[in-house]
């Protein structure tokens, strides 16, 4: 069951239709009243999602619980846990990732239509929606962060939302009720302006309320749709770990790549991440766990990135079909977190999926976003050398079977060479992966393979392990030469070039 945690500033603007929305997908919401006084927790990864709402201050107003909460809202984005502003809720999440709020040209206030800016973000939140009538109560508005995007805007206001990656910015009121409507009416005279073109008076806001409220409930519940579909596991029930295992470049000795590797825990319960990802449900709940797992990694990438390093990413059969249908999700993922794509290996279980022209499309878009492909467990299941030269990866993994098998018979060993001859003939390096003796480590590099990766060479580990320092301890793990590659089941912790956390 997925929490999520409410944000209120005042008594009176309440979360509204959001409430209703996380009841029906069975959520629990849990309300942080600051209006009442409330302490904000100090780790957001309490909830597995946070709801801002609006209220009458100001963001620039020197209250006391603003920073704290910016920062907050600050550790929320670092760490993957997507965030939902309505109004002054989205100024303070753009002011937290240092954008400016200051003073509308006008106040706004009423029923007022509003219009996508940008197609492909529209489509990611409205589908096919290109305009419809918000509810309007503001009288300042945000610029947009670094790496938003801005997607909506009105004729008194031009930026009326913003996402970046899971998160979402509204200056406009989507979560309104006829109750909450009539109520702010009540305090209409307290703005202190009359009607005008951006104003309308609280009868006319009112009486329109059987014209717009139905379709603006419906337009909200599409946007919370998408918003829930970033918050997929409960951190109540599942914690997801990011852990990372070095990749070892032959030819250069030394660390090229780590492969990003989910550790699932139920309470003190190690569950096993198959188990995770094939858990009970529909393909869309299939599909919220791969992308769960996905941002649980790209987060810590794009925070501890490794200098001259690769990130190796699995991508499963539900993703990648799930990115052919809709590219522009991932493209934005990856420049809202600031993730150069040259720095993405990832990784296809092409042998899972059928129909090779669906992968072959998945291989062309990350091609063309910069990413490098991997294919993964080449040698099980169905794979086969006409697959290697159809979909032209960048990199080949050999499955570790291969590598059990050729120290069966001396003519398997000549196989593996030969497959490692196919793999550089089709301009693509070859990975060993799951080597954990000496003998298999001989085995691959008698073959001629360009990477290796097991725990002979590095166990999987937390990404905080690679952080220690020790970058000293590196140059006893250099190659002396091309038929010796270092020999520690563990290995001793060292940085490349990286801050400390």
């Amino acid at each position: 069951m997925k929490q999520i945690a409410i944000v209120r500033f005042s008594p009176i603007e309440g979360p509204g239709t959001f409430a209703d929305f996380v009841a029906a997908q069975g959520g629990e919401t849990h309300l942080i009243a600051i209006d009442q006084g409330a302490p904000l927790p100090r780790d957001p990864e309490q909830y597995d999602g946070w709801c801002l709402m609006g209220g009458p201050m100001s963001v620039n107003d020197p209250l006391p619980w603003i920073e704290p909460l910016l920062g907050l809202l600050r550790q929320a984005v670092a760490s993957g846990v997507p965030v939902i502003g309505h109004c002054l809720g989205g100024q303070l999440l753009a002011k937290a990732l240092g954008a400016t709020v200051t003073r509308n040209p006008t106040k706004e206030i009423g029923w007022g239509e509003v219009w996508v800016t940008n197609r492909s973000e529209g489509r990611r939140w409205l589908g096919d929606c290109e305009r419809f009538v918000a509810f309007h109560w503001h009288g300042e508005t945000f610029s947009l962060p670094e790496g938003a995007i801005g997607w909506l805007a009105s004729a008194h206001c031009s930026q009326q939302a913003f996402a970046l990656g899971p998160h979402l910015a509204l200056q406009c009121h989507v979560e309104m009720t006829e109750a909450m409507i009539e109520r702010w009416c009540a305090d209409w005279a307290k703005e202190g302006v009359g009607a005008s073109a951006s104003v309308q008076t609280p009868e006319a806001i009112v009486a329109a309320i059987p014209d717009h409220l139905p379709q603006l409930t419906a337009t909200a519940m599409r946007l919370y749709r998408e918003w829930w579909r970033g918050c997929p596991m409960s951190v109540h029930e599942l914690t997801l770990t990011s852990f990372a295992q070095p990749i070892w470049s032959v030819p250069h000795g030394r660390v090229v790549g780590w492969e990003a590797l989910l550790r699932v825990q139920d309470g003190a319960r190690v569950v096993p991440p198959l188990i995770y990802l094939a858990a009970e449900g529909d393909d869309e709940a299939a599909l919220a766990r791969e992308l769960a797992a996905r941002l649980r990694h790209l987060g810590v990438w794009s925070r501890l990135r490794f200098e001259a390093t690769w990130l190796f990413l699995n991508v499963s059969p539900h993703a990648i079909r799930h990115d052919v249908a809709d590219p522009d999700h991932f493209t934005v993922l990856l420049r809202q977190l600031a993730i150069p794509p040259e720095t993405l290996v990832l990784e296809l279980l092409e042998a899972a999926i059928d129909d090779l022209t669906v992968v072959r499309q998945a291989v062309d878009l990350y091609h063309a976003l910069g990413c490098l492909v991997a294919l993964d467990d080449f040698g099980a299941g169905s794979s086969n050398l006409e697959r290697l030269f159809v979909l032209e990866p960048d990199i080949v993994k050999i499955d570790r079977s291969l590598l059990v098998r050729a120290g069966e018979r001396r003519s398997l060993q000549r196989s593996l060479r030969h497959l490692v001859g196919f793999i550089h003939a089709a301009g693509a390096l070859a990975l060993a992966e799951g080597v954990e003796h000496s003998d298999e480590a001989q085995r691959a590099l008698d073959a001629g393979v360009d990477l290796v990766q097991g725990y002979r060479y590095g166990v999987p580990a937390p990404w905080e392990h690679w952080l220690c320092e020790g970058a000293a301890r590196e140059q006893e793990w250099l190659l002396s030469d091309r038929d010796r590659l270092p020999d520690p089941v563990v290995p001793p912790p060292f940085s490349i070039g990286l801050p400390r956390l």
